[in-house]
């Protein structure tokens, strides 16, 4: 009888294990999710705005395929774990940059790589409340040039591509 209940007691003290492990990990799971996802601009959000540059610098006046590359690479490394590298984004949380026809405006494409951007954004009859951190801050001209360049023409996309020069001119612009 003793062992009966010693045995109980060791499968009641494993569920209650189990259980506070499990709350555990839920915790940490939303803890994290609403890091990623508010709308605030947290910490978390505005550390991804830090995120090192690892493609080159494309070169002064670098077009087509060269600056394709660097464009993918630069968007692969800093954009991708949001919008994903097939350019399809996480439903309800980031939104797709495939046939997105709001990239058709260089201007808002170059201005968000370059400053980020919150608040409520509707794209394909999905709306999106999230932030999106200033990716491109520490990027060159020609570096945001390449990776707009990239997303305005991949993915079905067939916006036209945008040059350095662009890239200072939108920036200079006041909107």
């Amino acid at each position: 009888m003793d062992q009966d209940r010693d045995t109980e007691r060791e499968q009641r003290g494993r569920r209650a294990a189990q259980i506070i492990i499990g709350l555990c990990v839920l915790v940490i799971l939303f803890v994290a999710v609403w890091a990623i996802t508010s709308t605030n601009g947290s910490r978390a959000m505005r550390s991804l705005s830090t995120t090192a540059v690892t493609a080159e610098r494309p070169a002064a006046g670098q077009t087509g395929d060269a600056s394709m590359k660097q464009g993918q690479a630069l968007f692969n490394d800093n954009c991708s774990s949001c919008h994903q590298t097939n350019g399809q984004g996480i439903a309800g949380a980031f939104p797709p940059l495939a046939g997105n026809d709001t990239l058709s405006d260089a201007g808002l494409v170059v201005r968000t790589i370059k400053n980020g951007r919150s608040g409520k954004i509707t794209i394909k009859g999905q709306t999106y409340d999230n932030a999106m951190p200033a990716v491109g801050a520490g990027f060159s001209n020609a570096q945001i040039a390449a990776v707009a360049t990239y997303v305005r023409q991949s993915w079905g996309n067939s916006f036209g591509p945008v040059s350095e020069d662009d890239v200072q001119k939108l920036l200079a612009q006041k909107q």
